[in-house]
């Protein structure tokens, strides 16, 4: 998936949590990607052939990119 860009998980749990341990890894599938990604269909991560090392990514669909728009503008709302 050459062009994507996304986060990994580990440092989007940096980002919110202040560090990447297991449990902070679980509270942010539970809490975050969970429900963006089977209710929002808002994210999605990149399949296991598609992986470069060992980290797991996750990018924005096109859903995800639209209510990143929405959120982001107040005269959308």
């Amino acid at each position: 998936k050459k062009g994507m860009k996304g986060i990994k998980k580990k440092d989007l749990a940096k980002a919110l949590y202040g560090n990447d341990s297991k449990q902070n890894l679980t509270k942010l599938q539970r809490n975050i990607t969970q429900p963006l990604k089977k209710t929002w269909q808002a994210i999605d991560w990149f399949d296991k052939e598609d992986k470069v090392g060992r980290s797991d990514w996750i990018f924005l669909t096109d859903e995800g990119k639209y209510l990143r728009f929405v959120l982001k503008n107040e005269e959308t709302y």
